[in-house]
């Protein structure tokens, strides 16, 4: 308990640190631990790691807008 408690204050402190960056920092204090049994508790307990994810539906306002060149013709097979 006292180890899930330790991680939860790191991840309220620092929300963008992850499994690795929480398991250097309980190894420098003294606890014993490894990075799977930080990634467990960290799943248990329901804590996700916040970072800027890409946004691929913003259009970037510089790129120019090609026209669809075939849209007033009929495709027809020879």
């Amino acid at each position: 308990m006292q180890l899930k408690h330790a991680i939860d204050e790191m991840h309220t402190a620092h929300p963008a640190w992850g499994t690795r960056r929480i398991t250097e920092t309980l190894v420098t204090k003294g606890y014993w631990v490894g990075q799977k049994l930080v990634r467990r508790y960290m799943q248990e307990m329901r804590i996700y790691v916040i970072y800027p994810k890409p946004n691929l539906s913003i259009l970037n306002k510089q790129h120019k807008v090609y026209p669809y060149l075939l849209r007033n013709f009929s495709i027809t097979i020879l």
